[in-house]
């Protein structure tokens, strides 16, 4: 996922860096590379696109891997239920370990995912992006984010986006 910011366009911000996490990785002045584009989900990468890209990952210098992925296979209806996205995320990690088995995983919780009446003035006018995001709290997004509080799958730290994008414990 992208999660655009302000200024962003297709070639990014004004540094090149389309998106949150290469520009908190750009913030504090570590290198990254991109595995994955945008719309991709994990079901539909470890399945046919990720020889080359995973090949790129065995023979780079990097310690860390951080995976926000998961919001499009929920987004796009593919995973339902907590259990789906744990053993889709389990495959992914694997699938990283398999060339790289000294890499730490740092996971992202998943972001809200609304829609506005109101260019998101308020709370009010937010409402789930997508019958796959409904109830805004409590949901798949909730539960699957406790989950990933735990740092399953061996994972030395999540980036909790919580604070940062959320307003409260409101989904929104």
């Amino acid at each position: 996922a992208i999660a655009d910011g302000s200024l962003d366009s297709a070639s990014g911000d004004s540094n090149g860096n389309r998106g949150y996490l290469p520009k908190y990785c750009y913030k504090e002045g570590v290198g990254s590379f991109k595995l994955a584009l945008p719309g991709e989900a994990i079901g539909s990468n470890l399945s046919t696109r990720w020889n080359r890209r995973l090949s790129l990952l065995a023979i780079s210098g990097v310690d860390y891997l951080i995976s926000g992925y998961g919001a499009n296979d929920i987004n796009y209806g593919d995973v339902t239920t907590l259990s789906q996205f744990q053993a889709r995320k389990a495959v992914e990690v694997a699938a990283y370990r398999s060339v790289k088995p000294s890499v730490k995983i740092v996971l992202c919780d998943l972001m809200p995912n609304t829609v506005s009446s109101n260019l998101f003035v308020d709370e009010e006018g937010q409402s789930p992006s997508s019958p796959n995001w409904a109830p805004l709290v409590g949901g798949l997004r909730d539960e699957t984010n406790g989950w990933l509080d735990t740092l399953p799958l061996g994972a030395v730290g999540i980036l909790n986006s919580k604070p940062i994008v959320e307003n409260g414990s409101t989904g929104t």
